[in-house]
């Protein structure tokens, strides 16, 4: 028995389309998380962390620097 042999009869075309599904599977559960409203607010302030110094978002009149 070659190696060959051995490697063919190991079915391998399955590996490939479990990846694919896992991928997919992974693909829809971000997006979902993306646009439900209930972590509408948690990537509101999240996408002004690279802007601030501090690490948060501000809010209302702290947001401007005006008083």
């Amino acid at each position: 028995m070659s190696l060959s042999d051995v490697m063919s009869a190991f079915a391998l075309q399955v590996f490939p389309e479990v990846g694919f599904v896992l991928f997919g599977a992974a693909f829809l559960v971000i997006a979902v998380t993306m646009f439900l409203r209930r972590n509408r607010t948690y990537f509101e302030r999240a996408r002004f962390l690279p802007l601030e110094e501090d690490g948060g978002a501000r809010q209302g009149s702290e947001a401007t620097g005006h008083e």
